[in-house]
């Protein structure tokens, strides 16, 4: 058990150091296109951002973090979903001038994925006593719109 734990936490728990991320993104992009044939999505706390825009306060990241995480999208072709609620999704939890805020979690999906669920979005909920802000994955199935049944009351 302790073994698949220390695979699974290489595997995907990438750690905050660059090169780990980099790997991280390799390891994502290499099961993405070994399963493009099937419905997924990826969604967690990716402790990047993709834009400098989705992050305020503390020490920016670099253009390379944030290429590597945009490459690894395009690579993947995955497809940004739909966010409703804050626009932030997590915060370092200090105030004034040492707070940091930025949009670390997102959900990420393949085309097949929006083809079937075309209509799915998640959403921030508000935050408790976590840093992160719950995120809510919403399944919209559109309802087939067809003629209505004709009544008739006599």
């Amino acid at each position: 058990m302790q073994e698949l734990y220390k695979f699974w936490e290489q595997l995907f728990m990438g750690k905050n150091i660059h090169h780990y991320r980099r790997l991280l993104w390799s390891n994502v992009t290499a099961i993405a296109v070994s399963r493009s044939h099937i419905l997924w999505i990826v969604m967690g706390d990716f402790i990047t951002v993709r834009f400098t825009q989705e992050k305020l306060g503390g020490r920016q990241q670099g253009i390379h973090q944030l290429q590597d995480f945009n490459d690894c999208i395009a690579h993947c072709s995955f497809i940004i979903m739909k966010c409703t609620g804050n626009f932030w999704s997590w915060h370092n939890k200090a105030i004034g001038q040492r707070r940091i805020i930025g949009r670390l979690d997102r959900i990420l999906c393949n085309d097949i994925w929006m083809a079937t669920i075309p209509h799915s979005s998640y959403e921030y909920l508000s935050k408790s006593t976590s840093d992160h802000s719950p995120v809510l994955l919403h399944l919209h199935q559109q309802v087939p719109a067809g003629p209505k049944p004709f009544r008739f009351f006599s």
